[in-house]
């Protein structure tokens, strides 16, 4: 009996991997899914792991994973006000002295790059703290 019992959790733990397309017809091959939320899936593949939102996946995938259009708009806008929160709670937490090492460099954007000057600058404030 305890032997049965084994067998039945060893092939109910068993993933298969399956092929998944976008609507954008990018493939995720041999994918296997890790993780079903309420606005996408998470894919583990050969090539790492990756988010998939249902909007972006065909009708018959959503329809596969129970997708609720309603449920994810709620479940995105909680999120984004979760996130604002934190940005918020730690921006206020941030050091703002002068003696802090960092506390007064701006990094531009993540699409931005840095000037020679802007590095340098941000190399003396790094340093002259340490120098004193």
């Amino acid at each position: 009996m305890k032997t049965f019992a084994f067998l039945i959790l060893c092939v109910g733990s068993v993933v298969l991997a399956d092929d998944f397309k976008t609507i954008d017809r990018k493939e995720y091959k041999n994918a296997t899914v890790t993780r079903v939320e309420t606005d996408g899936i998470v894919l583990s593949s050969k090539s790492g792991i990756s988010k998939v939102y249902f909007t972006e996946l065909p009708k018959e995938v959503q329809e596969r994973f129970h997708y609720d259009a309603a449920k994810a708009a709620t479940f995105s806008s909680e999120r984004s006000a979760s996130e604002e929160a934190s940005d918020r709670s730690y921006n206020e937490l941030r050091p703002k002295k002068e003696g802090n090492i960092g506390a007064n460099i701006q990094l531009p954007s993540p699409n931005g790059a840095l000037t020679r000057s802007e590095v340098h600058l941000i190399d003396t404030r790094m340093i002259s703290p340490l120098g004193q």
